[in-house]
């Protein structure tokens, strides 16, 4: 049976799938935006710097994010390990962030390409959060 659209909440796993498009998307903007015929005045290396910092951040966000999902909290340990992938995920896109900013320093005329991530970081920073949130909870029924 459907779910009336105005009674529908955000899916448990939706900081996954916002990561995923996030990094989708963005991975789709750098190609775009490196791959064009005009060079700006830096050099390739800077380019290509760039793009592999930010790949590699996106990457590091899915593992962290993914790392964190997999674990199913029985002991204290676990939920302690289960929070900090958390908190690097968090980190991870907060440090997406600075680098999407840096690149809109470096290419300002390239703004629009850039900025339009810069609601959907917002989101996923959020969704992150509140997964988080979800975490403290099992720790609070767990005696803590």
């Amino acid at each position: 049976m459907s779910v009336i659209v105005s009674k529908r909440s955000i899916s448990n796993m939706q900081f996954y799938k916002t990561a995923r498009d996030l990094r989708r998307d963005i991975t789709k903007m750098l190609e775009q935006m490196f791959s064009d015929e005009s060079k700006f005045c830096y050099s390739r290396g800077l380019e290509y710097y760039l793009q592999t910092r930010i790949l590699e951040l996106m990457g590091q966000m899915m593992e962290a994010i993914t790392r964190a999902n997999e674990i199913y909290p029985t002991t204290q340990e676990e939920l302690d390990k289960r929070r900090l992938l958390q908190n690097d995920a968090i980190g991870y896109v907060s440090a997406l962030e600075q680098e999407l900013e840096y690149l809109v320093d470096l290419y300002p005329q390239k703004v629009k390409q850039i900025i339009m991530f810069s609601d959907e970081i917002d989101h996923e920073l959020k969704l992150l959060r509140r997964w988080k949130k979800s975490t403290n909870k099992i720790i609070g029924s767990k005696g803590q």
